[in-house]
């Protein structure tokens, strides 16, 4: 091969990668009970991302990039919600489970609980932005609309 005809090469391969990267966290499906806590004056969501979590472990998405697509997730399921409350403004606190069951109880408690994050909004702000806007945030694009208090971490590669 030419000197030539590899430069091209290399410059779509950087392309490839930069784009891989720029990608990284995604707006994924959201799996796992999101519970209406409080109606108002915020309407206030809890949402047990135990198996979004798991999930997200078993994909070696992790850091960064797996809080970013638990934040870009968590804001779609406000907009999804937007409609159904009438409250100004939404809060969604993340949790998941770190292990399946309490040892001493035989069934799951909230001992085990890890709290990842909370996600504050207006309610009509989410509500226009819809998927661009959890894809904005999935890009590292949070917009100043959106408050984000990480309060724990993802768990550790397996």
């Amino acid at each position: 091969m030419s000197r030539s005809s590899s430069v091209p090469l290399v410059a779509f391969a950087a392309f490839l990668n930069a784009t891989t990267l720029a990608y990284a966290a995604d707006v994924r499906a959201l799996d796992g009970p999101v519970i209406l806590a409080k109606a108002a004056p915020t309407a206030t969501y809890i949402w047990d991302a135990t198996a979004y979590v798991a999930q997200l472990s078993s994909d070696h998405i992790l850091g960064d990039d797996g809080l970013r697509a638990a934040e870009a997730t968590a804001t779609a399921a406000l907009a999804e919600r937007a409609k159904d409350v009438d409250s100004k403004d939404m809060l969604i606190t993340v949790i998941y489970k770190r292990t399946a069951a309490g040892a001493s109880y035989g069934t799951a408690t909230f001992a085990d609980q890890q709290r990842l994050f909370e996600l504050s909004v207006d309610r009509e702000f989410v509500g226009k932005g819809g998927a661009a806007l959890a894809r904005s945030v999935a890009d590292g694009k949070v917009p100043a609309q959106i408050k984000i208090s990480v309060t724990g971490a993802l768990p550790a590669a397996q």
